[in-house]
């Protein structure tokens, strides 16, 4: 941290959240790539909620995603009446 202009290590000061807020987040990955599917596994290892959007899912990353509880929808992540 030493090394960061004072902007980037100034700390943030907590937000107040309900438990509802925190229950209802989410994490959305768009897109099931490689790179899509590695930042999924990550996220979940961080204790995250992941939903992934994407167009086309590789049969081995989506029972890989949803075997540890990723919900997985197809579609295209840019329309918003997904």
């Amino acid at each position: 941290w030493q090394s960061l202009p004072p902007t980037l290590s100034t700390p943030i000061p907590a937000q107040p959240c309900t438990i509802s807020a925190v229950q209802a987040s989410k994490v959305i990955v768009c897109g099931l790539g490689q790179i899509g599917f590695r930042t999924a596994l990550l996220l979940v290892r961080l204790g995250e909620e992941v939903v992934v959007v994407t167009r086309e899912a590789k049969d081995h990353y989506r029972s890989t995603l949803e075997a540890i509880g990723v919900s997985i929808h197809i579609g295209d992540a840019r329309v918003a009446q997904l």
